[in-house]
């Protein structure tokens, strides 16, 4: 989800939800931005590993556990950082990142720019299947384009109704999953460029994942219950949420039994996915008068023995938790 939209959804509910959300220590609290905020922030799947993107330091690649700055980026030197949208590799060893039209992929371990490519639109979303082969981007003018990035060839441009605010794409780049800003979200299988799945939600989409195995894709929104449906039959599997959250980032765990999903006032929340039913609940400490407040959780993950739970916010802080 862009900027533009996450703040969006923090200026109607984050009041609220700081009334209600009790505050939980975390393990472990890195801030990765003094001043200004984050423009967009993205974790890798064990939440080793997060991006993040200031108007002061431009994006940056950090490695939670010991605090280290390891890659700093920028799509064009010595000007003021850009970068509104930013994605792992469903495998973690890719980044891309987007400013305006432009995207470019980065290798994680080198930091070396692997590719760039220049877009018909602006760019509000961004997906990225393992080893960077399919790259998934949602326009501003109402279109996910799937380029295969070997080849720089576009392989599907997919017209949704509106602002296509989030994306997610399989491990194997098979499926992709699209949502917009009018409440319309679909799934296709990339092979054949056919629609699996189909819906209209009430209100604009704002945050999806695709489970490890394809079994399970979830669809969240800004305002009411997201729906995880069985990927493989389309059958609604459960509701997940409240009447009146707004879900703004989402990951399954491993074995797909479970969601954690992000929301404002710096809250996480975790579900079993065949019932729906809450497990847990984080919330971030109030922020101190000299550092901003951690308001949206942009991006969530499970930690590396999935007994922990990660969450990057708006601040720039990352946040560690137990899930018990």
């Amino acid at each position: 989800m862009s900027i533009r939209r996450w703040w969006r959804v923090a200026t109607m509910v984050v009041t609220a939800a700081v009334l209600t959300a009790c505050t939980d220590p975390p393990l472990q609290s890195l801030y990765t931005v003094e001043r200004g905020g984050a423009f967009h922030a993205s974790l890798n799947a064990d939440g080793s590993r997060v991006v993040v993107s200031s108007v002061a330091d431009g994006a940056m690649l950090w490695r939670v556990a010991d605090g280290e700055r390891v890659h700093v980026w920028s799509h064009v030197e010595g000007r003021e950082n850009a970068i509104i949208v930013t994605a792992f590799s469903v495998d973690g060893r890719r980044v891309v990142t987007a400013e305006r039209d432009s995207v470019v992929m980065w290798d994680v371990d080198t930091g070396r720019a692997l590719g760039s490519w220049a877009l018909a639109g602006r760019v509000e979303s961004l997906a990225l299947s393992s080893h960077g082969r399919v790259l998934v981007a949602g326009l501003r003018d109402h279109t996910a384009v799937v380029i295969e990035t070997r080849t720089n060839r576009v392989a599907h441009a997919i017209q949704l109704p509106s602002v296509v605010n989030a994306v997610a794409v399989s491990a194997d780049g098979r499926f992709l999953a699209a949502g917009a800003d009018d409440g319309s979200f679909g799934v296709w299988d990339l092979s054949n460029g056919t629609e699996r799945l189909s819906w209209k939600f009430s209100g604009g989409v704002s945050a999806i994942a695709i489970a490890a195995d394809a079994r399970h894709v979830y669809a969240g929104r800004y305002h009411g219950k997201g729906r995880v449906w069985n990927l493989r039959n389309g059958e609604l599997v459960s509701e997940i949420g409240h009447d009146r959250s707004s879900m703004i980032s989402a990951r399954f765990s491993a074995d797909g039994n479970r969601l954690l999903t992000g929301l404002p006032a710096g809250r996480v929340m975790l579900w079993d996915v065949a019932s729906g039913r809450m497990l847990t609940e984080r919330a971030a400490p109030r922020g101190e008068f000299w550092r901003p407040t951690a308001m949206v959780a942009v991006d969530v993950a499970f930690g590396g023995t999935e007994n922990e739970l990660v969450a990057v916010f708006s601040s720039g802080a990352v946040m560690r938790w137990p899930s018990h």
